[in-house]
């Protein structure tokens, strides 16, 4: 398995209850061992928070959608205009990817986004038993259920109660009065003038990197191997287009099977697959303010304007303090295979941050800024994006008869959708069919290609 990420860690504890033998690659430190945030991807790249809900790994192409509206020209105009792009200088493969995030026809866009729903409510089912049946890899992560969300426009409020009610993830309404026992802020006169609507909707927040660190333990005491710091540069395919095996370190590994999932930095490494050019990354930032109020539900905050969109606020409990861990974003930094962001092109996208928890959290604002954390440098993390909003599901017959997978994008879901990713890989190797196969197919969506593989 080639990436260390929450996808092929949780593919990696299904698989190996199964009984199959693992080995565990990713090109970073250890990330317990070596804090290095800048070198590691999106799970142990950002803060230690992730959030779970229906809608988490959302298809932001979604052309008649009611909540991200003008959603076209995001990956081509740059965050100083609202956009998405810290790019300069796109490169024939980015501009290929942008034009193929504007072609998605309406009505595709539409379905795919109720196949990523779908994927996401059984996932969900899936978290609910992990919870119950593994309580070991849930120790120390503060996790906290039941998310609140506000909103500051009222027809954005309005819409995404329908959808919840759709998706079944819906609890209730809360009014000023039942606010005020989940968020103290909500009853001041400036909070309520940046409210549109506030709800109760089904999932759960945890700490990301507590929880991994959690699960490798439990993945090495059931004899996964672990190698840290081995880079995987391609795949070996025979003339007949099979996997020979993958190339790590100047070696050609040879397995039954091989599962790369290796978030947003892929370049061109999977130049000989179906997925090449399918994930380009999407950077998110992150701000940790104190829990001045004791909160013990975590938040979704939607605003209008694409910067800074959506944030969700995480309520963690980390060497003895509270914080609320903020995450925003999104910063398209396209094709890559390494970390080179411009930190000049992100100060539009952590100002809208700012500007968001000095308006819903104005305590937990001014304390951070009389303890100078606005001042610390901030932690960004890049994320696997998609111009579907689907996820990656691919498999490459192997020489030797098993199957090499390549799994990824999810849009911002990775954490979400893991457990039913790993569901489908066991299902898939088991000779059964598993609907991700076609749905994450990576040629699904994309126009002026050959369909007939699907």
């Amino acid at each position: 398995m080639i990436g260390a990420g929450i996808v092929n860690l949780m593919s990696a504890y299904f698989l190996s209850k199964q009984g199959h033998q693992i080995t565990i690659i990713d090109k970073a430190k250890n990330p317990f061992v070596a804090k290095r945030w800048h070198q590691q991807g999106a799970t142990f790249g950002g803060e230690n928070a992730r959030m779970f809900s229906i809608t988490e790994a959302d298809n932001y192409n979604e052309k008649k959608s009611a909540i991200y509206k003008d959603m076209a020209h995001l990956f081509e105009t740059n965050a100083q205009n609202d956009g998405w792009s810290v790019l300069s200088n796109p490169t024939a493969a980015e501009m290929e990817w942008i034009q193929q995030f504007k072609s998605v026809d309406a009505a595709d866009a539409y379905r795919f986004a109720d196949e990523i729903y779908n994927f996401t409510i059984q996932s969900g089912v899936l978290w609910d038993d992990l919870i119950q049946k593994e309580p070991c890899l849930f120790e120390n992560t503060h996790i906290k259920h039941d998310i609140i969300r506000l909103y500051r426009e009222v027809s954005d409020f309005q819409a995404a109660q329908r959808l919840h009610k759709r998706l079944g993830s819906f609890i209730e309404v809360l009014s000023t009065n039942q606010l005020e026992h989940f968020y103290p802020e909500g009853n001041q006169i400036a909070v309520q003038k940046s409210l549109g609507g506030v709800m109760k909707v089904k999932g759960f927040t945890l700490q990301i990197h507590d929880f991994c660190q959690n699960l490798i333990t439990y993945l090495e005491k059931k004899g996964v191997l672990f190698h840290w710091e081995q880079a995987f540069s391609g795949i070996e395919k025979n003339q007949k287009g099979e996997v020979v095996g993958i190339k790590v370190e100047n070696q050609v590994l040879i397995s039954d099977y091989n599962v790369l999932s290796m978030g947003a930095y892929k370049g061109n490494l999977l130049h000989n697959t179906l997925s090449h050019n399918k994930i380009h990354g999407v950077l998110g930032i992150w701000l940790t303010l104190p829990n001045v109020y004791g909160l013990k539900h975590s938040f979704k905050i939607h605003k209008n304007g694409h910067v800074g969109e959506d944030s969700n606020v995480t309520v963690v409990e980390e060497n003895g303090k509270q914080n609320l861990i903020f995450g925003a974003g999104y910063g398209y930094v396209g094709n890559v295979t390494q970390n080179t962001v411009d930190l000049k092109e992100l100060k539009p996208i952590y100002d809208s941050m700012w500007q968001t928890a000095k308006t819903y959290f104005p305590a937990a604002y001014q304390q951070g800024v009389a303890d100078g954390l606005l001042a610390q440098p901030q932690k960004y993390c890049t994320r696997p994006f998609t111009t579907t909003g689907l996820g990656i599901l691919e498999r490459i017959p192997n020489e030797n008869g098993g199957a090499t997978f390549i799994t990824g994008g999810h849009n911002t879901g990775g954490f979400t959708q893991a457990p039913i990713v790993a569901k489908s890989l066991l299902k898939i190797i088991d000779g059964k069919n598993a609907l991700m196969k076609n749905s994450y197919h990576p040629m699904k969506g994309w126009t002026e290609q050959n369909m007939a593989t699907i």
